[in-house]
C-alpha cells in the first residue's frame, strides 16, 4: 500500500506540475547540448535534461523518482532528432535563398529520377563550386558564409561545430557526384569531421 501512495503521489506531481515549462527546459537543454555535439547519445541528452531540469526546478525533479526515466523516454526520445531535422531544414532553405536565381527549385519528396536530373543541372554544380567563392556584390561574405548567416541570424558567436555541421550539410545537398537531397545520420557523419558525432 505504500508502495502504491508513493507512485501514485509521483504520477500526480508529473501531470499537476506545469508541462509548458519542463518541456521548456528539456528543449533548451537539446538546444545547448547540440552547440557542443551534434550527435550525443542517449545518456549524454538525459544527464543534459537533468541537470537543466535540477536548475530549473530540483523539487520537481526529487518528486519524480523512478518515474524521470518513463517521462525522458515518453517525452523527448525523438527531440534530438526532430531538432536535428528542423535545423537542416534551415540549412537547406538559407541555401536556396542565397542561391535563389541560380539554383533551380527540388522537392524533399522528389523520386530518385527527378533528384538525378536535378543533381546533373549545370546550375547545381554552379551553385557546388561556388559555396566558397565570395558573392559578387557582397565582397565581406562568401555564399556559405550567408547560408551560415540566415541559419543562425541573431547569433554572434556560432559554435564550430554547427558551423561545421552545416558545411556538410551543403556541401552533401549540392555535390553533383552523388543522389542525395534528404540527410540522415547516417549519410552526414561519414561526411563530416570527426567532432560532430564523438
Amino acid at each position: 500500500m505504500k508502495e502504491e501512495i508513493k507512485t501514485i503521489k509521483e504520477e500526480v506531481a508529473i501531470l499537476s506540475h506545469d508541462q509548458a515549462c519542463i518541456d521548456a527546459v528539456i528543449i533548451k537543454s537539446a538546444q545547448d547540448l547540440l552547440e557542443k555535439k551534434i550527435y550525443p547519445n542517449y545518456d549524454e541528452f538525459k544527464e543534459s535534461a537533468e541537470f537543466f531540469l535540477r536548475e530549473s526546478d530540483n523539487e520537481f525533479f526529487s518528486t519524480l523518482g523512478s518515474k524521470w526515466e518513463l517521462y525522458f523516454e515518453k517525452k523527448f526520445e525523438n527531440l534530438l532528432c526532430f531538432l536535428r531535422g528542423t535545423l537542416c531544414a534551415r540549412i537547406k532553405t538559407a541555401i536556396f535563398e542565397n542561391f535563389s536565381n541560380m539554383l533551380p527549385s527540388i522537392s524533399n519528396v522528389a523520386k530518385a529520377s527527378e533528384i538525378a536530373a536535378w543533381k546533373k543541372k549545370l546550375a547545381v554544380s554552379n551553385c557546388f563550386h561556388k559555396l566558397f567563392e565570395k558573392i559578387e556584390d557582397d565582397e565581406n561574405n562568401t555564399y556559405m558564409t550567408k547560408i551560415i548567416k540566415n541559419v543562425w541570424p541573431k547569433k554572434k558567436n556560432i559554435p564550430n561545430l554547427q558551423i561545421a555541421w552545416a558545411i556538410s550539410i551543403s556541401e552533401i545537398f549540392l555535390n553533383p557526384k552523388n543522389e542525395v537531397i534528404k540527410m540522415s545520420e547516417e549519410i552526414i557523419q561519414p561526411a563530416g569531421p570527426r567532432a560532430i558525432y564523438e
